[in-house]
C-alpha cells in the first residue's frame, strides 16, 4: 500500500442500520479514560436513519477497514456503551 491507500476512507455507511445518508457530524476534545472506548472518539458521525451517533473510523471505514469488521468492532465495542 501506499500512503494514499493507508488513510483511505470510504463513503459513510451505518454499521446499525446499512443507511448511506447521515445528518450531522461533531468532533469532540475529552480526557481519556481507558474505561470509556468512546472517550478516544474525536470525530462521530451520526445516521440519519437509526440516529446512532457512530465512530467516524468505523462508518466511514478508514484505513481499508471493511463493513464485516466495522459492525463487528461496533456491536462489540461501542454499541452497548453509547456516549
Amino acid at each position: 500500500m501506499n500512503g494514499d491507500e493507508d488513510h483511505k476512507v470510504q463513503t459513510f455507511l451505518c454499521p446499525e442500520c446499512g443507511s448511506t445518508k447521515k445528518c450531522g457530524e461533531i468532533f469532540l476534545n475529552a480526557e481519556y479514560d481507558r474505561k470509556n472506548p468512546w472517550s478516544a472518539v474525536f470525530h462521530r458521525i451520526r445516521c440519519a436513519q437509526c440516529n446512532f451517533w457512530l465512530p467516524a473510523h468505523l462508518a466511514e471505514r478508514w484505513f481499508g477497514l471493511s463493513v464485516v469488521a466495522a459492525r463487528a468492532e461496533w456491536q462489540s465495542a461501542y454499541r452497548s456503551t453509547e456516549s
